[in-house]
């Protein structure tokens, strides 16, 4: 019988300890042990998470949650390993549907999905829906893969589709395609041959969709399940959610730079350029005072993603939230995209540095 370990980078308060305790000792298939790498901001952890196969690591003084992650392999004596995060509601047949999945599939590596636990905010149900969502996390989007294919026709992307909407991507990952460390599954082989997380990205993101490159460049496959959900409880202040969106852009910038070889890099310096190119000549037609077109550059961007919830969307959300959405979109987007413009000139110069002193 394969031992099964859960594993938790812990840091801050969740948003329902009581809640998540609950879900997690109480799933149909129970985990053989489960590992919280704690790194302090609840020290209540200690006397509410008593189950006797939990354990508790002592982290405080730490930071990062990959660095978490990789405590926790190093200790976990499972065969087959689960990670999701604390702020996010399990269900209660996680563990199950994820065991299935290895049983039916064969396969050595799964993802699992993620949509909001608290859609009755605002900014929360927004990210059900945006087009830069998380909320993303393992569907593949079979449009946006044909079009990287045709642009990089040397691309070694390989999706193969399976029952009940499942998908198995190798080679290479899609642009389309997000993985969230909050619901994957992998066995002990793969981290044998790949490794442990990468802890350069430190509170930034990209670590995950770094580890899945890593795992397909090594020669694995991917088993994308949107049908494997947990409930994460987003960000629900603008504040928050467009510093998230820093961090993003900024973790891109770093996979950039340790990956260029991928497609994701590839296709993610095409869209920057476009993006960064298109802006800047509305800023300085604007500052010229040619308004008369830079305003309307301004509105046809903002268009494009107003039609793109008309046409996805319009069943689902009233008329003032595909107007309000596609605007945070415009803002979010700018604020990733700036992120990883600093993020790509603080390495060029650290880099730059480096050699200098080498020399």
């Amino acid at each position: 019988m394969r031992k099964i370990s859960v594993i938790i980078p812990w840091k801050g308060k969740p948003p329902k300890p009581l809640e998540f305790y609950t879900y997690l000792i109480n799933q149909t298939v129970r985990p053989d042990e489960i590992i919280i790498v704690y790194q302090g901001g609840f020290d209540e952890i200690f006397n509410l998470y008593t189950d006797p196969r939990i354990r508790i690591v002592d982290a405080r003084g730490t930071c990062g949650a990959n660095l978490a992650r990789n405590i926790g392999l190093r200790l976990a004596k499972g065969d087959i390993l689960l990670f999701t995060d604390n702020d996010v509601k399990l269900t209660l047949d996680w563990v199950e549907k994820i065991l299935k999945c290895f049983q039916e599939n064969g396969v050595e590596c799964i993802a699992g999905g993620m949509i909001s636990a608290n859609p009755e905010e605002f900014l929360s149900r927004y990210l059900d829906f945006s087009i830069i969502s998380p909320a993303r996390a393992a569907k593949v989007n079979m449009k946006a893969v044909n079009i990287i294919k045709k642009i990089f026709k040397k691309t070694s992307i390989k999706i193969k589709l399976l029952e009940k909407g499942d998908m198995l991507i190798s080679g290479d990952i899609p642009l389309s395609t997000l993985i969230v460390t909050c619901n994957f599954a992998l066995t002990r082989q793969v981290v044998e041959a790949v490794g442990y997380f990468d802890e350069d990205y430190g509170a930034y993101g990209s670590d995950d969709i770094d580890y899945a490159y890593r795992i397909l460049k090594t020669g694995y496959k991917i088993l994308c399940s949107p049908r494997i959900i947990v409930y994460h409880y987003h960000r629900n202040t603008l504040l928050k959610l467009v510093k998230r969106y820093v961090q993003y852009g900024l973790g891109f910038s770093i996979f950039k730079h340790k990956h260029p070889e991928s497609v994701f890099s590839k296709a993610l310096n095409y869209m920057l350029l476009f993006l960064f190119s298109y802006f800047s000549i509305t800023v300085i037609l604007h500052v010229l005072g040619i308004f008369y077109v830079s305003i309307p550059m301004i509105i046809f961007s903002y268009s494009v993603l107003v039609i793109h919830n008309v046409i996805k969307h319009r069943r689902k959300l009233q008329v003032h939230e595909i107007f309000l959405y596609a605007l945070l979109d415009f803002i979010l987007i700018l604020a990733a995209c700036i992120a990883i413009i600093a993020g790509d000139i603080t390495l060029f110069i650290k880099k730059h540095l480096k050699l200098r002193k080498e020399q």
